[in-house]
């Protein structure tokens, strides 16, 4: 058996994640995923925050951004939406 660095493949999609948390200044080794539900949603835990993954072709994210701000303005407790792209 030979030596040499093993390689994991990376997606497009963990691309963008990890580019996302340092710019949230997040680093992105803190990232440990969660149990996920039935959606095409991710979950990570970095420290105290979470950070959703939520594909813009599968999800209705700018509808969830406009609700969670109506929620917020209306005096409903909603989690704080720290950074959104």
């Amino acid at each position: 058996m030979g030596s040499g660095i093993w390689c994991l493949s990376v997606t497009d999609r963990e691309l963008l994640l990890r580019k996302f948390a340092l710019s949230a200044g997040i680093a992105p080794s803190s990232l440990s995923p969660l149990g996920g539900d039935a959606s095409f949603r991710r979950y990570y835990r970095a420290g105290s925050f979470i950070i959703a993954d939520s594909p813009p072709d599968t999800q209705k994210n700018h509808e969830f951004l406009k609700i969670d701000k109506a929620l917020a303005n209306s005096g409903i407790r909603v989690p704080e939406i720290i950074k959104a792209d």
